[in-house]
Order: C-alpha cells, then structure tokens, then sequence
C-alpha cells in the first residue's frame, strides 16, 4: 500500500524576471506562472519596481523591490495562499526618471 505522503507534492519555487526597454516595451519570462497553494513566486528587474494585484492569491496586494536577485532587483518570495482562479496583476518599473507601467497581461493562475 502506497503511503499517501509518497503522493504529495513538495511546493516549488517560480521566478518571474521583467524587462523593460527604454521605449517601455515589457517583456517577461515566465508572464503566465501556473502554481498550487504553497508554491512561492519571486518577481526580478534591473530596476526599482513593484507588482500590484486587483485580487491577490497571497496575503498582501502590492509587493515592492528591493536589492537581491538576480537581475539587481527582487521582491523576494511570496506564497501562494490560493483560493484557485487566475489572477492578472500591474507591474510599474522605474527606469530612465520615467516609471512605465504593464497590467493585465502577465498573471498568476492557481490551480
């Protein structure tokens, strides 16, 4: 008999890395993350930025960077919380003295 932990999965850890070209053109890997509740997912820039959601699969609505990552740029890792439902999020990325803004393209979509 198959013991039922052997079936669970362990969460996983995404990062969604963001450019924005000195047109404000946004380009993204990882634009659409598919994740379960427990999952983390971590947003990375070379600039100072900040990803806001209307409805929100994690505990707070609006996360900012700070230095870490990658790319310079970080807001660390959040966990998914769920409830299950795709979730479309802003990102706003300050570059050049301007701050160019993306929303509804990228998302989050739990299932």
């Amino acid at each position: 008999m198959q013991d039922n932990r052997d079936l669970m999965k362990s969460p996983a850890d995404y990062t969604v890395k963001i450019s924005v070209d000195d047109n404000g053109n946004f380009s993204y890997q990882n634009a659409v993350v598919r994740v379960q509740a427990g999952d983390s997912v971590a947003w990375e820039c070379a600039h100072s930025f900040s990803v806001s959601f209307q409805r929100t699969p994690f505990n707070s609505t609006v996360f900012h960077s700070h230095n870490g990552g990658s790319l310079g740029k970080t807001t660390g890792s959040e966990t998914v919380q769920g409830p299950l439902g795709v979730y479309h999020y802003a990102v706003a990325v300050a570059k050049n003295d301007k701050v160019w803004i993306n929303s509804g393209c990228p998302e989050v979509d739990v299932g």
